[in-house]
Formats: structure tokens, sequence, C-alpha cells
């Protein structure tokens, strides 16, 4: 079971303002530590590429539970939407692996998205930057 509240479990050290908005607590049955993680490898994506400003939202429409993320920085081209989710991917080739990681963040998401039958998809954010969001199909009950 995954538990959405505004109780951050972890402070990023970071100059960016994060804003995070909740539908009330979300409550979903899942994997809880794996879309923790698949969450938390996005706003850490979105703290290293925001120019100021990362907001992280989460609700329930039409029976899915919806985690994106936003960011204010140059956003992501079109043709590389879909290879960004491929392992050791990374699009600025002038980072070192110190400062840009590895490439397997996305990959990961991917990965545990696909073990939850839900999907990570990408477009442009409101903000201007890149908007990632995790969508969960919830049970019905």
């Amino acid at each position: 079971m995954f538990r959405l509240s505004s109780e951050a479990k972890a402070q990023h050290s970071t100059d960016k303002m994060l804003t995070l908005e909740l539908q009330d607590e979300l409550f979903c049955l899942c994997n809880g530590h794996l879309i923790e993680r698949a969450s938390q490898n996005l706003i850490t994506n979105a703290i290293r590429y925001a120019d100021n400003l990362v907001e992280i939202k989460a609700n329930i429409q039409n029976n899915q539970l919806i985690i994106s993320v936003s960011d204010d920085g140059c956003g992501i081209d079109g043709e590389d939407e879909e290879s960004i989710f491929q392992a050791f991917t990374r699009l600025d080739k002038s980072r070192n692996k110190q400062q840009g990681g590895f490439g397997l963040g996305l990959a990961i998401v991917k990965r545990i998205m696909d073990w939850h039958q839900g999907q990570c998809t990408i477009e442009k954010s409101t903000l201007a930057g890149a908007k990632f969001s995790l969508i969960l199909q919830l049970d019905e009950a």
C-alpha cells in the first residue's frame, strides 16, 4: 500500500522552491516502496533540471491515482521523449556521471510502472519545463 500525505518523508537539500499539492490523503493498493522510489526519481530529476521551481501534485481522477512532477527548466524535446525511458540514456552528453547520473532513473520509473500495469507520461509543463506523471489504475471497490 502507498499512502501519500503532505508530511514529507525526506527533505531534499536544494535552493529550488518545491511545492506540494495533494487531494487530501491518497491511498493506493500497490508496492508502496516502489512507487515512492519512482516518485523520488522524478523529483530528483526535476530538481536537477529546474531553474527555480518544482511542483508536485497528486490526485485521483477517473479512478486513477495521478502523481505529477513539473519543473520550470528547459524541458525535453519531443523526439527524445521515448528514448529517455531507456537505460543509460542521458540527453545532456556534456554532463559527467557525478553531475548527471548514469541514465537509469527514468528506466527504473518505467519498469516500476510496467510492474504496476500503470504508465509514466511526459508532456510540456505549464511551468515551461517538463511534466512527468505516474498513473496508477485504482481497483473498483
